[in-house]
């Protein structure tokens, strides 16, 4: 999906591309999966079969389609055709179950993004747990510290060593 859309600088989610994927099938007429490729010089790059259920169902189901990928954790894909657009797999159908306009699911695709990627839409960072942290790490380097000199006298045969009769 292209920035400028996810960003709300455009209304096209596709953007430009030269990726074109299609449905791949056995010699039953079976689908396998999909087959995605891009041209390189002068033949055609492609890539290895996906198998994904959601997402070959959904290319077979809307072949006229442009499919657009927001790279989320998993990816969401949506089917995009007359300026509607719909979800095909699950994270894409948290946004759009069923068909919506472009438009309309903009600040939705937008706001995923956002989580996804640590952006605006995602739970701030904060440094609540710094000074803990760094309280602990002097402490425990003062605990450290004070038990090599300890462990220094007793090796000398110093006083305030602690040691076992037997």
């Amino acid at each position: 999906m292209s920035q400028a859309y996810i960003d709300g600088k455009s209304d096209d989610p596709v953007g430009d591309t030269d990726y074109w994927i299609a449905a791949a099938y056995d010699q039953n007429s079976q689908v396998l999966g999909t087959v995605a490729a891009r041209p390189a010089n002068d033949a055609w790059q492609l890539y290895p079969l996906d198998t994904r259920e959601s997402v070959t169902n959904g290319i077979v189901t809307h072949p006229a389609a442009d499919l657009v990928e927001l790279r989320m954790t998993g990816g969401a894909f949506y089917a995009v055709a007359n300026d509607t657009i719909i979800g095909l797999n699950e994270p894409a159908l948290t946004i759009a179950a069923t068909p919506r306009p472009v438009a309309d699911a903009q600040p939705d695709i937008a706001a995923a993004f956002a989580r996804s990627s640590g952006g605006g839409g995602a739970v701030p960072a904060t440094n609540a747990g710094t000074v803990p942290v760094i309280g602990f790490s002097v402490f425990a380097a003062l605990i450290i510290g004070a038990s090599a000199v300890f462990g220094a006298c007793d090796r000398r045969g110093g006083r305030g060593a602690v040691r076992t009769q037997v």
